[in-house]
């Protein structure tokens, strides 16, 4: 089993190093990861641990109360969440998610997303802030099942909806390729613009994925 699993880390670290031009699906991409652990050994229980490992990294479904929502919120990480839990039968499904976090937060420290310094209020009359950098931007945000629209405080004012789940005091945003640069504009990451390109590179590398951020309450 031990040998089935070094070939699959290799497999998918391969995968991942070949660089934007030669990416595929992630579904693909864990297709071969699947096909090699299930036609060499009959010992099942290290997929089944890697995929309750996972369980925790699927977009959210349940619908996000304001209640659970309402206060201050601490930035951790970067998350990565998958939208379907297909992905999760396939052995190699943490590897890229531990992979892509890593190179994520490369990405993020450099448009000054770090522990700590990246705070989000949200207040129950429908009003948020969010403070990066020593700046403070400010907004309404709107809930919807497991979607949230925020809509920035300004003249030229563009929503970003995205992905949330809150479970206990962890709150987990992701968005769609576009939609995270659209987020990363609104909080005057644009001057990055090397960055941003690298960011929105990694974010659209793999389909049925979504990139964003983990905090605590």
């Amino acid at each position: 089993m031990k040998k089935v699993l070094l070939r699959s880390v290799l497999l998918l670290f391969l995968c991942l190093t070949a660089g934007p031009g030669s990416a595929q699906g992630l579904g693909d991409l864990l297709k071969q990861v699947g096909t090699s652990v299930a036609g060499q050994s009959d010992d099942s229980s290290g997929q089944q641990n890697v995929v309750a490992s996972l369980l925790g990294s699927l977009i959210g479904t349940d619908k996000v109360s304001a209640k659970a929502l309402v206060g201050k919120w601490d930035y951790s990480g970067p998350a990565v969440a998958f939208e379907s839990d297909n992905f999760l039968k396939k052995a190699g499904s943490a590897i890229v998610s531990q992979t892509v976090e890593k190179k994520m937060q490369t990405h993020l420290t450099k448009l000054g997303f770090t522990p700590g310094k990246v705070k989000y209020t949200f207040n129950e009359d429908g009003t948020y802030a969010m403070t990066l950098k020593n700046r403070t931007f400010t907004g309404t945000y709107k809930l919807d099942g497991a979607t949230i629209t925020f809509t920035p405080k300004g003249l030229i004012s563009k929503p970003v909806t995205a992905n949330m789940k809150v479970v206990g005091n962890q709150m987990q945003l992701t968005f769609k390729a576009d939609k995270l640069l659209d987020f990363l504009g609104t909080v005057g990451a644009a001057a990055s613009s090397t960055v941003l390109k690298s960011v929105g590179t990694l974010a659209g590398s793999y389909q049925g994925m979504q990139l964003g951020f983990r905090f605590g309450k």
